[in-house]
């Protein structure tokens, strides 16, 4: 079986996949199927964060997190953070309201 090295992070992965990069051209790296989605499937945006809860909410503008952070998250530690969101296939939604009632259930 024939291998390749991703350039992002050094694994190995097979050159047959399409959903990874292979680039001919040294201006472009080659990536594996994971760092080409997060490189160019995700969006950049800013998270509202502390270390407690994590994410509280996520915009696009910086400005825009300052703000929440000065009105609404001031007393809880909060601070800027940058984040990649990736939407997920719509596929995966039943199977992510099946995790959240069974993680609700184990609670009650």
């Amino acid at each position: 079986m024939t291998r390749i090295i991703c350039e992002e992070c050094s694994h190995f992965f097979d050159p047959s996949d399409k959903r990874g990069r292979i680039s001919d051209d040294k201006r472009f790296p080659t990536l594996c199927p994971l760092c080409c989605y997060m490189r160019y499937r995700g969006d950049e945006q800013w998270a509202v964060w502390n270390d407690c809860q994590g994410i509280f909410e996520c915009r696009v503008r910086l400005a825009e997190v300052d703000k929440l952070i000065e009105t609404e998250y001031h007393d809880v530690g909060a601070r800027a953070v940058p984040v990649r969101v990736y939407p997920e296939p719509n596929d995966r939604h039943d199977f992510r309201r099946w995790v959240e009632n069974e993680r609700t259930a184990r609670r009650a």
